[in-house]
């Protein structure tokens, strides 16, 4: 039987888990449009990521941006996510909890 989820060693000790094989759980996901129709009502205006939008772009929106505000004196601010640490720390509990409000798919 194939394990979507087994645990990976983490450096500090512990292990989390993390499917090691996305190209199985996205052909999984391919045959079902409900996240597909979720993901399209929870799209806001300043959401870059998503179906049918570039990553590229809107990192070089973001760089445009930051290129203006900077010769215009105003402050600029780059936030960066330590996604290892989010995998690290995320509290199952809270997120299923968190799903189920948001009505995500099953």
């Amino acid at each position: 039987m194939l394990n979507l989820h087994p645990l990976l060693g983490k450096s500090g000790g512990g292990s989390r888990t993390i499917c090691k094989t996305p190209m199985l759980y996205r052909h999984a996901l391919r045959g079902r449009n409900a996240v597909a129709t979720w993901e399209s009502f929870m799209t806001a205006g300043f959401d870059t990521a998503g179906k049918g939008k570039s990553a590229l772009l809107a990192a070089a929106y973001r760089s445009i941006k930051a290129e203006v505000y900077s010769l215009t004196e105003d402050q600029v601010i780059g936030v960066f996510h330590d996604f290892a640490k989010f995998f690290d720390t995320i509290d199952i509990e809270i997120l299923i909890n968190k799903a189920i409000e948001a009505d995500f798919p099953c």
